[in-house]
């Protein structure tokens, strides 16, 4: 099994297939152990010995999820997530 760091990676490949085969084990994931996903987004999106482009395939995904429909809508909570170009995140009540 690849880790979330190279499916995040195999999303943004040339290869179609590739990049379906890591979607769709992405969204499993998310699916089957939402709060295990978040936190391997999480641990990645921090992880400075990452490439740029993987920590954002973080940030995003994360970003993403926390906003779906299968992860928690923090805007009915009335608070807002904000990431900066750091990777800071800022939690808006």
């Amino acid at each position: 099994m690849l880790s979330i760091g190279e499916l995040l990676a195999n999303t943004l490949s040339g290869d179609q297939k590739t990049r379906e085969d890591a979607q769709r084990q992405l969204e499993q994931a998310e699916t089957n152990n939402y709060p295990m996903y978040a936190a391997m987004l999480c641990q990645e999106l921090a992880n400075e010995q990452s490439q740029q482009y993987i920590r954002s395939a973080a940030g995003i995904a994360l970003k993403n999820s926390l906003t779906s429909s299968v992860g928690f809508n923090l805007n009915t909570l009335g608070i807002s997530l904000l990431i900066d170009y750091h990777y800071n995140f800022y939690l808006v009540l």
